[in-house]
């Protein structure tokens, strides 16, 4: 059974396609439709965001403690890549593609050393709290995926079991 990490990095798997859709369509010149793949993806990461900061976020810090300290990092990380997202979107309306380019790059550096810090340090927290709280009597066995909204465009549950 996959785990809520799984999911997770399954959604920005899909993010990261969303926006490859968004770079091909700025390599050929294709505004509109670049555009119009830019506000799905925009709106996709966003709601990963949201879901992380509202829901894995929370559960880190509570069973973490002074151990959270890649939480603040990442909140911080957030916001630049949102910043950056301004800066992409001004670049797409005004049809430039150097500058998007430009943008686009410093928002895939980011991006990949934040992942991978999600992906290596804040996940296996993530796991490791489960595990934790699975055990012993009076324990919440809840179980985060069960929180997880449709993220990306698509359900991070869809094909499984």
């Amino acid at each position: 059974m996959p785990t809520a990490s799984d999911q997770i990095i399954d959604d920005h798997k899909q993010c990261d396609a969303l926006f490859l859709s968004v770079e091909q369509h700025v390599g050929q010149y294709e505004w509109e439709q670049a555009f119009i793949d830019f506000l799905k993806f925009n709106t996709a990461f966003r709601r990963h965001i949201a879901m992380e900061e509202s829901i894995f976020f929370p559960l880190i810090r509570d069973s973490a403690g002074e151990d959270a300290w890649p939480l603040k990092d990442l909140q911080s990380e957030h916001a630049k890549l949102e910043m950056i997202l301004l800066r992409i979107e001004e670049s797409i309306r005004k049809r430039s593609k150097d500058d998007f380019l430009l943008h686009a790059e410093s928002f895939f550096i980011l991006m990949h050393t934040h992942s991978i810090k999600e992906e290596q340090i804040l996940y296996p927290k993530l796991e490791a709290h489960k595990r934790k709280a699975s055990v012993g009597p009076g324990t919440d066995k809840s179980d985060p995926r069960d929180m997880i909204p449709p993220l990306c465009g698509t359900s991070a549950r869809q094909g499984r079991a």
